[in-house]
């Protein structure tokens, strides 16, 4: 029996160790690209997953220090917090929002749970282990449903990224359909009995080494957008195509677009006071969805077709408009600031490939590519671009593949 206790322990200390480290390498990832992108839904992820390594260290230190208050803290603070970060991650990755029965639901744990261990009436003792208190093998059954519900909504996260990945991520999210499967494993294990603890840490261990490895390898599945963002269009306020990138493909005529902006850009700026346009983004619904259009900068038209929008994308969409008009400003307007047309044989030469994607990646690395970069080019060529600088986009084209 002192045998058994031992080799539980040992193995306990190892997997929390493991999957904690596992766990915490994944938030530091998390926590780098907040630094870079600045969103919302990275702060959910980097907490939640932040809370589950710290419950794990926890759980791992108390193993050997058999403390009551180390035990309430980890049990009532850290791992119900982990759960309201989960959720709220979850409905940003899904909805870019917040859904209040979600967050009443970790609420409710939240309190139930503390309210429990922390209640003056149920006296917590732990000995060689074994935690002692009043109505245990409830409060542990309620504590199973609440792991078993944050082991689900991990693997729907895992089964919806995999799902909902482009083809060029498809060699990475792959994995992910089998750390969805050893997920729900795991959470189907912790209501089984004692002898099968060490399948369900092998699973802990394995999903966190999945979804880090995953992760390393490819940032992005963080923060893939849960919806369709089909086409960033940058012109000339006559209509002049500068430069367009193609996430998704989608039949829309860009010069009609185009055309149709310019109408809008210049009822808002006659209509609109300078208080309401410092919104800065203008958004039109369409039949197919929504076309976003930047109000503020005067030189160029910018426009994102999206299936529906979000103020995440408003933000990235704005923000780039910024960098875009301030690292092409020498053209874009004359030496009394005024705004100026590129000419057209200029275009290739100005806007290039190695000059916008990377300010296009900056603020929109975590929209999914579903088109091939040569496919995605002459699309652009063949269906988007005016006649009139159809020649001038091949030349692009040819400067962009060499």
């Amino acid at each position: 029996m002192i045998l058994q206790v031992e080799m539980i322990l040992q193995v306990t200390i190892l997997s929390d160790l493991v999957a904690g480290a596992l766990m915490f390498i994944a938030a530091l990832i998390a926590l780098h690209l907040y630094h870079k992108q600045k969103s919302k839904l990275l702060v959910y992820f980097f907490l939640s997953w932040l809370m589950f390594s710290v419950y794990l260290f926890i759980g791992m230190i108390n193993s050997i220090l058999d403390n009551s208050i180390l035990y309430k803290i980890n049990d009532g603070l850290i791992l119900s917090s982990s759960l309201i970060f989960w959720l709220s991650f979850l409905d940003y990755a899904q909805n870019d929002r917040l859904s209040p029965r979600k967050m009443m639901l970790g609420i409710f744990f939240f309190a139930f749970v503390n309210g429990w261990l922390w209640n003056p009436a149920s006296v917590l003792t732990i000995s060689d282990g074994v935690v002692s208190m009043p109505y245990y093998e409830l409060y542990i059954s309620v504590q199973n449903i609440y792991i078993f519900t944050i082991c689900i909504s991990l693997s729907y996260w895992q089964f919806l990224t995999a799902w909902k990945s482009p083809k060029s991520l498809k060699y990475v999210t792959k994995w992910l359909y089998f750390g969805g499967i050893i997920t729900i494993l795991g959470g189907i294990f912790v209501f089984l009995e004692a002898e099968f603890f060490v399948f369900m840490f092998i699973t802990v261990i394995l999903t966190a080494f999945i979804d880090s490895v995953c992760i390393t390898k490819e940032p992005k599945l963080v923060h893939l957008l849960p919806f369709t963002v089909y086409r960033l269009i940058i012109t000339s306020k006559n209509g002049l195509a500068y430069y367009v990138r193609e996430w998704s493909a989608i039949d829309i005529n860009t010069d009609m677009m185009s055309g149709m902006i310019s109408a809008i850009n210049t009822f808002s700026k006659n209509t609109l006071t300078d208080k309401q346009i410092a919104s800065n983004i203008s958004e039109v619904k369409l039949e197919k969805g929504i076309l976003l259009t930047e109000l503020r900068f005067s030189p160029v038209n910018i426009m994102l077709m999206a299936s529906k929008a979000s103020q995440n994308l408003k933000d990235s969409m704005n923000a780039f408009a910024m960098d875009f008009t301030s690292a092409f400003s020498s053209y874009l307007r004359d030496k009394d600031g005024f705004p100026l047309d590129v000419q057209i044989d200029k275009i290739p030469e100005i806007f290039t490939h190695d000059a916008v994607e990377p300010i296009i990646e900056k603020y929109f690395s975590n929209v999914p590519d579903y088109m091939v970069a040569s496919e995605n080019l002459e699309n652009i060529i063949e269906k988007h671009f005016s006649k009139t600088n159809k020649e001038t986009a091949s030349i692009n084209l040819e400067n962009q593949v060499t």
